[in-house]
This record gives C-alpha cells, sequence and structure tokens, in this order.
C-alpha cells in the first residue's frame, strides 16, 4: 500500500511539472498563433484553450487531492467520502471530454491532409463519430461505476484512492487506441499516394504532416491501454495522471504545428523555437 501511496502521490505531482515546464517551452508560439494572431480565430482559440489550459487545471486539482493534505480540513468521513467520489466522477469525465477533444484535433489534422480526396475525409468524420459516440457511452459507465463505489476515501491515508477497476474502462481505451492506430495508418497512406521519387521525399511529407506526433499519441495510449488491463486500480490511477499529461503535452504541440503550417508564409521560422 506505501509503495502505491507514493506512486499515486508523487506521479501525479511529475505530470503537473511536466504539463507547466512544456507550457513555458511553448508559450511564446502560443502567444504569436493563438492570442497576438487575429487570423486564429475564436473557434482555434476556443479548442487550444480547453485543450492546454484544463489538462493542467485537473491535473493540480488531482495532486491536490491526493496530496494527503486536501482533506484535512474535514473531519467528517462521510462527507469526505463523498467528496472523494464526486472528484473522482468528475476526473474520469473531464479525461474523457479531454480526450474527445485532443482526437477532434488529430482528426481534423488528418482532414486537412487529404485535401483533394472528399471520399477520404467522408471515410474519417465517419469513423470519428462512430468511435467518439462509442468511446463516450462506455465513459460515462466507467464514471458511473467510479462514483458509485468504485472510488473511496481512505481516512489514514487522507486521499482518494480507486479500489476497483471499472471493467468498461480498458474498452473505453481500446477504443481510443484504435482510432489513433487508424489516424496513423491514414497519415502514412497519404504520404505513400503523394507522388515522389525518392524514400526520402516519403520521409519528408510524414514529418510535414506530423506524423511523429501522431505515433506518439498511439504509443501513450497504448501505454494507458496496457495499464488498465494489467494493473491494479491504484497503480492504474497513478500511471492515468502521468500519461494524460504527456498526452495533453504532445496533443498541444500538434496544434501548435497545425497552425504553424497554416501560417508558416506569414511568420518568420526564428519565431518557432520548440516544435
Amino acid at each position: 500500500m506505501s509503495t502505491a501511496v507514493f506512486a499515486t502521490r508523487y506521479i501525479s505531482a511529475v505530470g503537473v511539472a511536466v504539463l507547466l515546464y512544456d507550457h513555458l517551452l511553448t508559450l511564446g508560439d502560443e502567444i504569436v498563433l493563438f492570442w497576438q494572431s487575429s487570423a486564429a480565430g475564436l473557434g482555434y482559440r476556443s479548442i487550444f484553450f480547453f485543450n492546454r489550459y484544463l489538462p493542467e487545471g485537473v491535473s493540480i486539482y488531482t495532486a491536490y487531492m491526493i496530496s494527503g493534505g486536501a482533506l484535512n480540513i474535514d473531519n467528517n468521513v462521510r462527507t469526505s467520502r463523498s467528496w472523494c467520489r464526486h472528484f473522482l466522477y468528475v476526473f474520469a469525465i473531464v479525461t474523457t471530454l479531454f480526450t474527445t477533444l485532443s482526437n477532434f484535433v488529430l482528426a481534423m489534422r488528418i482532414y486537412v491532409i487529404w485535401d483533394d480526396r472528399p471520399k477520404v475525409k467522408r471515410i474519417l468524420l465517419s469513423v470519428f463519430l462512430v468511435v467518439m459516440a462509442t468511446g463516450l457511452a462506455f465513459a460515462v459507465t466507467s464514471a458511473k461505476e467510479v462514483q458509485t463505489g468504485a472510488g473511496v476515501y481512505n481516512p489514514l491515508l487522507r486521499m482518494c484512492t480507486l479500489t476497483v477497476k471499472p471493467w468498461s474502462l480498458p474498452v473505453v481505451l481500446g477504443i481510443w487506441v484504435a482510432f489513433d492506430l487508424f489516424a496513423v495508418l491514414m497519415a502514412a497512406y497519404n504520404a505513400l499516394e503523394r507522388p515522389h521519387k525518392t524514400h526520402s521525399d516519403v520521409i519528408r511529407t510524414l514529418h510535414r504532416d506530423g506524423v511523429r506526433m501522431f505515433v506518439c499519441l498511439l504509443l501513450l495510449r497504448v501505454a494507458n491501454f496496457v495499464v488498465a488491463l494489467a494493473g491494479n486500480a491504484t497503480y492504474c490511477f497513478a500511471a492515468f495522471t502521468i500519461l494524460w499529461a504527456m498526452c495533453s503535452v504532445v496533443s498541444s504541440r500538434l496544434q501548435l504545428r497545425v497552425e504553424k503550417l497554416r501560417w508558416q508564409g506569414h511568420l518568420s521560422p526564428e519565431e518557432f523555437l520548440y516544435l
């Protein structure tokens, strides 16, 4: 138990540190691309805001809630248990919404690179809608299971713990892994379909399309899926906090890269140091 508590508390703190450090690294690009540029538009700005700042806020709150001191102010164990279950329910819902948003960013990037093939775009949109609808249904089921008993408050450790893994959690993560794999294959197929003389042309196309970030997201989601299948409930929650933070970093950088490619003819290369 002590090892699991250590992992949960300190890994969540590492996740917060990773998010904030990466935000500092890319803050200059963010300001130039989204907040100073009037061409970004309200839609792009709103998506980026939630994609970047929502995970940071939830990660900080999560680290606070499982730090061991968050519930000290309330000596009523029953109230603390209720608060804990609500916290875990909100965590499950918010992570689901964020994953849906990050997959939307991923889908839009794939949508853009297939610029002259409307049939492929329709296939992509259909797959995205089916995957997201199915994933959301199972995610809500997982969140309800967490709220009704899987999440409890430990008065000795003064922290929220996850005692049982929701049965639908691996299903949700498996669906998201399948979509990420689909996105990587679509990007690779697009690069091979374009006219090219050498293998280096294909590599350059893949790099331009951001396939490296697609693969990073896929690997992180696979890690989440493996943990959900093989790990116990406590270690599963601990792993999610850091892996979710890393997914946020990759997703935010992907959106910054997309915006950079949209306006690279209007901005100097020196303004983009970390993409």
